[in-house]
């Protein structure tokens, strides 16, 4: 999914995150969904953004390459060890095929989480920020969602 817009003098494209996300599915929003900021592994893994970005550069006109980074949340997913990030299936997944993992990394140890229940807020946790949280925005938000 690639966004581009282009006029007389200026030509850009948008590319969605491109950090690790659910593979299964082709649903826009799954992009949106990072699972793991460790690697680039999504729709394109890292040597491909690569070429994608210096064929857009050396392109006439030159296509200016945006990034659309989602690194504000993680996937909600619906299993027990979901604070565990990206969890116990994801890191054996990493295990069978570790240089295509490898290849893509960005930073850190991919035999082991990147976050624990710990590096989470939990429901009800949040009760003041300088002041009543209801005070700044829906305390309903912060009492059912994890942050």
């Amino acid at each position: 999914m690639l966004s581009t817009g282009a006029t007389k003098t200026s030509s850009r494209t948008l590319i969605p995150p491109p950090f690790y996300s659910d593979p299964r599915g082709d649903q826009w929003w799954r992009r949106y969904q990072p699972k793991d900021y460790r690697f680039l592994l999504s729709h394109l893994g890292e040597k491909d953004l690569e070429k994608l970005i210096a064929s857009c550069h050396a392109g006439t006109p030159q296509v200016r390459v945006y990034a659309d980074l989602v690194i504000n949340h993680m996937a909600n997913e619906a299993r027990d060890d979901r604070f565990d990030v990206p969890g116990e299936a994801e890191l054996q997944r990493y295990q069978q095929v570790p240089a295509l993992y490898a290849e893509n990394r960005l930073y850190g140890d991919l035999s082991t989480g990147l976050f624990t229940g710990g590096d989470f807020n939990h429901a009800g946790e949040l009760k003041e920020l300088n002041g009543p949280i209801s005070e700044l925005c829906n305390i309903k938000t912060y009492q059912v969602c994890p942050i």
